[in-house]
Formats: structure tokens, C-alpha cells, sequence
């Protein structure tokens, strides 16, 4: 695509949600019974425009995607309290942030969240804004956590850093101003896959598992094999070539694919594990991987709340400037947990 192209899908992505409806008239992308949100069609076409031509390094990788934060993604809102902070981490601190409004009557709940990137790229800045906004719109305070990424540090370092990072905010959280009796973990895609991977691993040692559960198209499967992979091979966002990149950076060999701290959809019973919220997109590749998880927890008896959103491409929620749902998906979490952690 040339110059001109790659600037007039850029253009187009900013364009308002009713006028990109009309220029996508008798144009939108479907998937049986799904059609592409406009918004997400133009951001996909400009992201598939400008993706390189060979495989990147994981430098170059790293900098895309602190373009496409700055691009297309919001900051925080004001809060009463940002901060960085320094953790424990399995081998070592780890660098974490928080996120909470002014206190009020009681100490508030604590979501710890991992962020996206395929364990391999995402940072503390890259998931500023939904942090922020959980925070600000659950009322609650929020944790972000900079967990080791591959190839740098390769599986399982990223769950391991996660289950200590959740086991040093469940000893700190009176000294961080949170209840100790109500703190959960979430994350998006690879942190949502962590997420259920620190649920399920506190589970298995006989450990207190997390309150609930956020998994926000969570990658639970390192096989790759679910129908949703293999219709949407080639989606927007995350196609499977890239998935593959992401596992091949993450993992030590074909061995790391079938331990369940790498796909957690592997274990036999989920019968041990919280409330969860699942949301899960229609041109998702990783659509399958939380609609089936969330199947499996509602057939044991889970409290489940699944989100779907059937016109949506992976990572959405951090497309908040240009894809209207990102927003809404982020409350629809938050009026969840306001509940949720009652």
C-alpha cells in the first residue's frame, strides 16, 4: 500500500463512529454472523498497512507498539494517586504502579493487573490507560505490574513473576490502603493469561486464590489449535504468524506449550477457581480460548460474567482514542467489579 493509502486509513480511523458507518456502507467485513465494527475495520486496515514487510527484531517490535499506544490509546485520567512503586518479584524487584482515587470509607479492593503483549513486549506506559480507568471508574485500586518479558527472560518467567507479585500485594495491602480480604488480578491477552495462571496455581499449592478473576481476550492455549484461530489466521491485530512469533520469543521448546502455567486451559478441573469476567471479541483469534474457558467455569458452578463483543478485533480496549467500545468494554469491567467484590 503506498504513502497516500497508509495516511488515508490513518485519517479514516479518527473519522467519528457515524461517519465511518457511511464510508463503510455495503463494505464492512463479516464472519458468519458477525460484522466488523467500523472503528475497529479502519484501525485493522491501517495497522495491516503499516506491518512490516519482514519479521521485526524485538526492539523494533517494542517501539511499534509504543506507536500504536501513543497512536490510538488514551492516558489515565486524573487520579488521586499514581505512583511507581518497586515490588518482589520471583527473582528479584519489579518495577509496579499505582493507581487509586481518594479514599473514602472503608479501605477499597485491590485488582492486580498484568498487561498485554504477548510476553514479550508491554509495559508500565502501555497499559496506563486502562489501568487508570479501573481505578477511577471501579473504585478500586489497581496495581500494574512490570513482570520479565522473553526472549530476555523466557517461560515461566512471567508466571512466576506474576504469583509473587500477587503474593506481595496480598501481604501489603493494608500499607497500600487496600482491603486484604478483597484483591483480584486481571490482564489482557498474555496478562490475562497470567491472570488465570496465578488463579489456578494458588489453587494447586493450597494457597488463597484471588478474589475474582479479569480475563480480557485471554491467550490460554499455546497449541493453537481452536476454530477461531484457524478462520482468523490472518486477522487484524494478531494473526497467527504473529502469535507464533510471540510463543516462539516466550518459550524454551514445544515442551513449555502443554504446561498449564502456559496454557492454563490444559488443566483437567476448574472447579477451585473465583468469579471471573471474560470478554472475548468476534475477529478475535484468541475468541475461543475465553469463551471456552468461561463455558468450563459456568459448567462447574463459576459465577461468570462474559462479555462478548462480536464486532471487535484483539486489543480493542487499548484503542480508546479511535474504537469507541475500548471505553465501553472498560466500564462494562468496572461495573462488574463494583459488584463483583461486594
Amino acid at each position: 500500500m503506498g504513502k497516500l493509502a497508509i495516511l488515508w486509513a490513518l485519517v479514516t480511523a479518527y473519522l467519528p463512529e457515524p461517519v465511518m458507518k457511511l464510508v463503510y456502507l455495503g463494505r464492512r467485513e463479516t464472519l458468519g454472523a458477525h460484522t466488523l465494527d467500523a472503528k475497529a475495520q479502519a484501525v485493522g486496515r491501517f495497522a495491516r498497512a503499516t506491518r512490516p514487510q519482514v519479521v521485526p527484531t524485538v526492539e523494533e517490535s517494542r517501539k511499534l507498539t509504543t506507536k500504536a499506544v501513543t497512536l490510538f490509546d488514551e492516558p489515565s485520567p486524573e487520579l488521586f494517586r499514581k505512583e511507581n512503586i518497586v515490588i518482589d518479584g520471583a527473582e528479584g524487584p519489579l518495577n509496579a504502579r499505582i493507581y487509586s482515587g481518594p479514599a473514602k470509607h472503608r479501605p477499597r479492593p485491590i485488582l492486580v493487573y498484568f498487561h498485554g503483549g504477548g510476553w514479550v513486549q508491554g509495559d508500565l506506559d502501555s497499559h496506563d490507560g486502562v489501568c487508570g480507568k479501573l481505578a477511577k471508574w471501579a473504585g478500586c485500586i489497581v496495581i500494574s505490574i512490570d513482570y520479565r518479558l522473553a526472549p530476555e527472560h523466557k517461560f515461566p518467567s512471567a508466571p512466576l513473576d506474576a504469583i509473587a507479585a500477587y503474593k506481595w500485594v496480598r501481604m501489603n495491602a493494608a500499607s497500600l490502603g487496600g482491603d486484604p480480604e478483597r484483591i483480584g488480578v486481571g490482564g489482557d491477552s498474555a496478562g490475562g493469561n497470567l491472570a488465570a495462571v496465578v488463579c489456578q496455581q494458588t489453587a494447586i499449592n493450597g494457597e488463597r486464590t484471588p478474589e475474582l478473576q479479569v480475563l480480557i481476550y485471554p491467550a490460554l492455549d499455546g497449541r493453537m489449535i481452536t476454530d477461531s484461530m484457524e478462520e482468523l489466521r490472518d486477522a487484524y491485530i494478531l494473526p497467527k504468524d504473529r502469535m507464533q512469533y510471540f510463543l516462539d520469543l516466550y518459550t524454551r521448546g514445544p515442551d513449555d506449550i502443554l504446561d498449564i502455567r502456559l496454557s492454563p486451559a490444559l488443566r483437567e478441573t476448574v472447579v477451585d477457581q473465583p468469579k471471573a469476567c471474560i470478554v472475548t471479541g468476534g475477529f478475535d483469534p484468541l475468541r475461543d480460548d475465553g469463551d471456552m474457558y468461561a463455558e468450563r467455569l459456568t459448567a462447574e458452578g463459576i459465577d461468570v460474567k462474559h462479555i462478548q463483543y462480536p464486532g471487535q478485533i484483539h486489543a480493542f480496549i487499548s484503542l480508546c482514542k479511535v474504537v469507541p467500545q475500548g471505553n465501553a468494554c472498560i466500564r462494562d469491567i468496572a461495573d462488574w467489579l463494583k459488584t463483583a467484590w461486594r
